[in-house]
């Protein structure tokens, strides 16, 4: 696809396209893709990786739980986004520590 895109003197749209006359069998890239593809290669060098979720870590080990349990308890006030980035696991598997172990995290509003 990257020499397609260089075919197509870095014109996304047109690569889409011809994407679609050479290969296809195969599902069609958006040109907002390609575009955010090519920018992240221009700029770090390497293409963008996604990880599939089966190749995630899904297990929460038993330090992660204390941890987080141990973070509210000390500071109830540490919002959401805090506890997780300082520990460095996923919101969602904060919250669902803090809900099965019957705490809730604190959550700054503005009024």
């Amino acid at each position: 696809m990257i020499f397609v895109y260089e075919f197509c003197d870095e014109n996304s749209a047109a690569t889409s396209r011809e994407c679609g006359i050479r290969f296809h069998n195969l599902r069609l890239p958006d040109s907002s893709v390609l575009n955010r593809v090519f920018n992240t290669l221009r700029g770090t060098g390497a293409v963008p990786i996604r990880r599939i979720s089966s190749e995630r870590v899904n297990e929460q080990t038993v330090d992660e739980v204390e941890d987080i349990i141990e973070m509210v308890e000390c500071s109830p006030s540490t919002t959401t986004r805090r506890i997780p980035a300082r520990i460095g696991v996923p919101k969602t598997r904060g919250w669902r520590t803090l809900r099965v172990n019957g705490l809730q995290f604190y959550h700054l509003q503005d009024i």
